[in-house]
């Protein structure tokens, strides 16, 4: 489906687990509670007052909010701790990263060093070999920080999908 300016509406990826979201459980028990309201004979419904279900869908809203920023906040934090990580490489050097990379795997797998690897060894004063070796190590090192950092931020989305607090959610973070 798509929407005026090119927009296209999709489902996400993983639409299956839709059930176990915090957002659509509340959602989903705002429009029972509506149809149960509804559902009601009308002397029923007035010894309740109309104002209690407002206030219900403005508190699964409220929650449903506080959780997404409870999410957000767990997604900057893990961010943050990666970019102070990168900070110390110039940008010219993160950007040639994947080039390194393919080029010392290719010298430590017998092949030839490429121009960016032959460059920056004589530069250094290094062998391409060992260079090569340096570099795969370090990608080896930055790419288990992201996979703890992402370990952390899925276990930390987990909690606060399974928190029955708010407590339970302030512990997540």
């Amino acid at each position: 489906m798509a929407f005026s300016g090119g927009i296209e509406m999709k489902l996400v990826s993983d639409w299956r687990q839709s059930l176990r979201w915090f957002s659509v459980q509340a959602m989903a028990l705002q429009g029972a509670t509506a149809a149960a309201w509804l559902a009601l004979p009308a002397e029923w419904r007035e010894t309740f007052p109309a104002e209690w279900m407002t206030a219900c869908a403005v508190l699964l809203m409220a929650l449903d909010i506080a959780r997404d920023m409870a999410r957000q906040m767990i997604a900057e934090r893990i961010d943050l701790r990666m970019a102070e990580g990168g900070k110390l490489y110039p940008a010219s050097e993160r950007a040639t990263q994947g080039i390194k990379l393919a080029e010392a795997q290719a010298v430590l797998a017998g092949g030839n060093a490429g121009p960016y690897l032959t460059a920056a060894a004589k530069a250094r004063g290094d062998t391409v070999k060992a260079l090569a070796g340096k570099v795969v190590r370090k990608a080896e090192t930055e790419a288990a920080a992201a996979a703890t950092a992402e370990g952390e931020r899925v276990a930390a989305y987990a909690a606060i999908d399974k928190a029955r607090s708010v407590k339970a959610v302030i512990e997540a973070l």
